[in-house]
């Protein structure tokens, strides 16, 4: 399997982690086992490489929150084609 988008990644894990911190060895028990299932469905060798774009360009330059604002834009953009 290859994971092309981590953004959709990290919003298909929503509600997943809501424990507080620090958490008890039950809860990092588990958060260990989640990991390692995760890593073993998805090698770091079958994970696409981040290429040299705007998502890099634009945090690379200073008031980075103004230069960013068209990468954030596309990241909104990107979520909502995704859950519509």
């Amino acid at each position: 399997p290859q994971l092309s988008n981590l953004h959709l990644l990290w919003d298909a894990a929503a509600g997943l982690y809501l424990d507080e911190w620090p958490l008890s060895a039950a809860q990092t028990g588990t958060l260990a086992r989640n990991a390692t299932a995760l890593i073993a469905e998805f090698p770091r060798d079958e994970l696409l490489s981040p290429s040299a774009d705007a998502d890099d360009e634009c945090f690379k330059r200073s008031g980075a929150g103004v230069a960013c604002r068209p990468t954030f834009e596309r990241w909104a953009q990107e979520a909502h084609e995704i859950a519509v």
